[in-house]
């Protein structure tokens, strides 16, 4: 009897790729994280996620567990190097009080600068050829 498991499917894959990451507080599958703050002991741990030098969150907009899930979900889709999303806030924008046509707009056009950059680098490694290293 075999003790590997077959290859899964595109639709399997991507149903329980979420279950092949670390399993938080026994849950099947990522919760949702709500959390705009995250709390640390003291001012240079959350001075070290800033900067890059460890590993967390520090303000949800920026990026929490949910949108890194998210992110790990789509690049399993596309087979690629990494992803990114962003976060776009309406409400931020309504409390502005542009003109609703104007806030529209700027959404679109938020929107359609994320497809043109994905455009663009999906061409970009699509095409990428690395450099032979000299003899």
């Amino acid at each position: 009897m075999s003790t590997t498991t077959p290859p899964r499917g595109f639709t399997t894959a991507i149903l329980h790729s979420d279950r092949d990451a670390t399993i938080e507080h026994g849950a099947l599958h990522k919760p949702l994280h709500l959390s705009v703050a995250y709390g640390y002991r003291d001012a240079r741990e959350l001075a070290a996620v800033f900067q890059g030098r460890a590993a967390g969150y520090s303000y949800g907009r920026q990026g929490n567990p949910t949108s890194t899930a998210l992110e790990a979900k789509v690049n399993a889709m596309e087979e690629g190097v990494g992803t990114i999303t962003f976060a776009i806030v309406n409400q931020g924008i309504y409390y502005t009080n542009f003109d609703r046509n104007w806030s529209s707009l700027i959404i679109g056009v938020l929107l359609l600068a994320a497809v043109l950059m994905n455009n663009t680098f999906r061409q970009l490694a699509l095409t990428y050829r690395p450099k032979k290293a000299k003899a």
